[in-house]
């Protein structure tokens, strides 16, 4: 009986008809896109943030930073984390483009959307993207290129030092005393880098995707094999009318905020030996110096303190007169 009943059941299974899925509809990701960017738009309206697309995490906190001293409120995102785009400056202007149509929607629409770039080689391989609204490109080489004023050192003093009473021209000159040289030998291999950027035929010893380490570390090895290049780097440097004093626009930022940093804070270690000497052609001599206690020199820098540290005092610092058009382009936002 049992069998009779399995046998009659089966047959009927086999007359159900499956049921299909319907089929899935294929997304054109360059339409998810265009979606992605009207909706980021709109939410950046409705909430009255504007949306500012940076290149790369490093990014973020300095122009939440800058947002802040233009009394902004916005919503800084790295390119990377939106769908479909990468990290750098490629990316950015790629994004800002697929925005054009939706920008020129509506005439308000420019107010809360900006993409920001560094001005890197691009400049001086002539490549012009004026004609994308809403994107903004910063004057020197990158962000980190607008942190090496004198101000950051007046800056770096007054936060690491156990006591800032004393601090003067004189010692802002010495600490500063570094620089220059280390600015010419940095000059020299940025060019060596540049020319790599711009002519593709030129076999460059140094490139742009150098990191600072690479530079620092090599650096007797890369003079020694640009010394006989030197003529020809200065002519190619002639021929843009890049001077030393252009070593901003020309230095990869971060080479350029590191080897100012090393340069700087090695200088102030050294303070504390200067007031000991008691010479006072640098500092004035300390009370502490003063009774002999050297141990306790308030030229010394705080416990604790590193060059790692020293970076991040100086990136929460910003220098009005070097970053004010940063900021006066932000504050058209919203």
């Amino acid at each position: 009986m049992k069998s009779i009943t399995r046998m009659k059941i089966i047959p009927e299974i086999l007359k159900t008809k499956v049921k299909k899925n319907p089929p899935q509809k294929v997304i054109d990701e360059e339409d998810l896109k265009f979606k992605t960017i009207r909706q980021m738009i709109v939410r950046a309206k409705m909430e009255e943030k504007p949306l500012l697309v940076v290149e790369g995490s490093d990014d973020v906190a300095v122009y939440e930073l800058f947002a802040k001293h233009a009394g902004k409120k916005v919503d800084v995102r790295a390119i990377e984390t939106i769908a479909g785009y990468g990290e750098g400056c490629f990316h950015v202007r790629k994004f800002i483009n697929n925005a054009q149509s939706i920008i020129r929607e509506a005439p308000d629409n420019e107010k809360f959307i900006r993409g920001i770039v560094d001005r890197d080689a691009t400049f001086f391989r002539g490549e012009d993207y004026s004609y994308l609204k809403c994107l903004f490109t910063l004057k020197a080489y990158s962000f980190e290129s607008h942190f090496t004023t004198e101000e950051h050192v007046k800056h770096l003093l007054h936060n690491i030092l156990q006591s800032r009473a004393g601090v003067d021209n004189r010692v802002i000159n010495y600490v500063m005393g570094g620089i220059a040289t280390a600015y010419q030998e940095l000059f020299l291999i940025s060019l060596e880098a540049l020319k790599g950027a711009c002519t593709s035929t030129y076999d460059s010893t140094v490139s742009y995707s150098w990191t600072y380490g690479q530079i620092k570390h090599g650096k007797t090895e890369v003079m020694a094999s640009l010394e006989s290049k030197t003529s020809e780097l200065r002519t190619f440097a002639q021929s843009r009318n890049i001077t030393v004093n252009e070593v901003k626009y020309v230095a990869k930022g971060k080479w350029l905020f590191h080897t100012f940093i090393d340069s700087v804070y090695g200088r102030i270690k050294t303070l504390s030996k200067k007031c000991s000497e008691g010479n006072g052609t640098v500092v004035r001599k300390c009370p502490y110096c003063s009774i002999e206690k050297h141990e306790k020199c308030s030229w010394k820098v705080k416990k604790k303190m590193s060059v790692d540290l020293a970076e991040l005092i100086i990136l929460q610092y910003i220098d009005e007169s070097e970053t004010k058009y940063i900021v006066d382009e932000i504050k058209k936002l919203g």
